[in-house]
């Protein structure tokens, strides 16, 4: 008899989709930011040549150029800080979603995700990598930090990026599996 894979469910077609629109997103954020970025430059440029005097060009860096260049990567980073919001909140949704029939309750102060990351160990029997309860733990902090400070300029945009695709991967790739046992 044929068996249907969880790949053709609704639900796995949806956490999937929420997870290529986070490698979407990251990817577009980053490409505003470098035409931004090169536009600014182009103009930069421009005024270099046509300038009068070195001091026009410094005025121009200090009050113009400077604070925009700032500026977008303050936007970039909000916006890499919403999408790794963004990507936490997926993986509680997923979680949650996927054993919503079993009475998983998170008793006490535990991360939301520890009862299932139980239940996953002793009741489906999965080894789970400490590595990835270590890396969903710092995914959490993380969230919890951008939540409330919104953004952090003491991380790279170019790690922080590099961060959620990891991230996503890890994520997609412990569902799969999760999945894989889960709907057989």
């Amino acid at each position: 008899m044929y068996q249907k894979s969880y790949k053709t469910t609704p639900f796995y077609n949806k956490f999937n989709s929420d997870i290529s629109n986070i490698v979407k997103s990251v990817e577009q954020y980053k490409n505003n930011s470098k035409d931004k970025l090169s536009k600014l430059e182009e103009e930069h440029t421009k005024l270099k040549q046509n300038a009068s005097n070195e001091e026009e060009i410094l005025i121009y860096f200090q009050n113009d150029y400077e604070p925009r260049r700032i500026e977008i990567y303050e936007e970039l980073n909000i916006e890499l800080s919403k999408t790794l919001k963004q990507l936490y909140t997926i993986f509680e949704a997923t979680l949650k979603d996927l054993f919503c029939k079993y009475d998983i309750k998170n008793k006490g102060i535990k991360p939301m995700y520890q009862p299932y990351f139980e239940f996953i160990k002793s009741d489906l029997g999965i080894e789970l990598s400490p590595d990835f309860e270590n890396d969903i733990n710092e995914l959490r902090i993380k969230r919890n930090e951008y939540t409330h400070n919104n953004i952090d300029m003491t991380i790279s945009n170019e790690e922080m990026e590099r961060n959620i695709l990891d991230m996503a991967k890890k994520i997609q790739y412990f569902f799969e599996k999760i999945m894989a046992i889960v709907y057989n």
